[in-house]
């Protein structure tokens, strides 16, 4: 091999060499090179604890987690107990969720979550959060307010209709426009009433999937017009309700777990093809009652689960 190519060879090396020398001095690295919109993208498939532990990196890094659209307050991922053993654990994690929301920069969020043992001594917290979403034109609500537990109906958050600006006769305020981006809405250990509920239905037109669990406060739920983008409905262990009523919707699922309904009407809905009945907790009725119930879409159901391993069957030979 000639000696002027050897030569070239080791010169182009050694630039190479300092190059990177001089890149690791300086605290940067290829990577770090990369437009903002490529290290979110790579920041977001880390869970938010590990996102946010990249800002020690390197000036670069330091505040490109505060960009990325999912913010995923899950305790379970985090270094926090399953569920909350005192006070301080509450303090601690609310005081996280409000850190990391209080130095946010993003546009939009597209996907909100708290999940971790709450109640209603953290209101004015969850109150700010929820308003925060929502004025950043967030796609996906998951508040998930109690472990393994079952909650307690004495304690848990009230989402008051101040936080959601029901009552106020400007159409045109910020709070009706971000309400039409969310997608996804899930509430668990929420004392929600009819009332809000509704509101959301009425005022979220993108709303594909609704999930309602343990909601103390819902007595009626109605899920009616052919206006409504409601895809996916789940309404499971809420003891108060009463009635549902389900009529001209484009549901395409529909699950509901517990007590016996005083009504439960389901009508033309033509798209719905799966259905979960699970009186888990107590009895839902007769199991006569309730195929009455789904006559209307029976012929046109995919999947039908239903818990009938405790109902008394001999009905149903008559």
């Amino acid at each position: 091999m000639p000696t002027s190519f050897m030569t070239k060879l080791t010169t182009a090396r050694m630039r190479k060499k300092r190059r990177f020398r001089r890149m690791k001095m300086e605290g940067e690295d290829p990577m770090s090179k990369l437009p903002d919109e490529i290290l979110v993208s790579i920041l977001s498939r880390l869970t938010l604890g590990e996102a946010v532990r990249t800002s020690v990196l390197s000036k670069r890094w330091r505040y490109v987690w505060t960009c990325i659209p999912a913010l995923n307050f899950d305790a379970k991922e985090e270094l926090f107990h399953f569920y909350r053993t005192s006070c301080k654990d509450e303090y601690k994690y609310s005081k996280w969720v409000s850190g990391v929301l209080a130095q946010h920069r993003g546009p939009n969020v597209d996907e909100f979550k708290v999940c971790f043992d709450l109640d209603k001594a953290s209101s004015s917290h969850i109150d700010r959060w929820i308003e925060f979403a929502l004025s950043n034109r967030v796609h996906s609500i998951d508040l998930s307010l109690y472990d393994f537990l079952t909650p307690s109906p004495r304690k848990c958050y009230r989402l008051h209709n101040r936080v959601l600006g029901m009552g106020l006769k400007n159409s045109s305020s910020n709070i009706f426009v971000v309400f039409k981006s969310l997608k996804t809405l899930s509430l668990k250990a929420v004392k929600a009433d009819d009332e809000a509920i509704e509101y959301f239905l009425s005022n979220c037109p993108l709303l594909e999937r609704l999930s309602l669990h343990f909601i103390f406060a819902l007595r009626n739920l109605k899920v009616v017009g052919r206006s409504l983008l409601l895809r996916h409905l789940e309404v499971v262990k809420c003891c108060k309700v009463k009635t549902i009523e389900i009529c001209d919707t484009n549901l395409i699922s529909f699950t509901y777990g517990g007590k016996k309904l005083k009504m439960m009407l389901l009508e033309n809905a033509p798209k719905l093809v799966e259905v979960s009945i699970d009186p888990n907790w107590s009895s839902i009725g007769p199991a006569r009652a309730v195929f009455l119930m789904l006559s209307c879409c029976l012929s046109q159901l995919q999947i039908l689960r239903l818990e009938i391993y405790h109902w008394k069957l001999e009905g149903l030979r008559k």
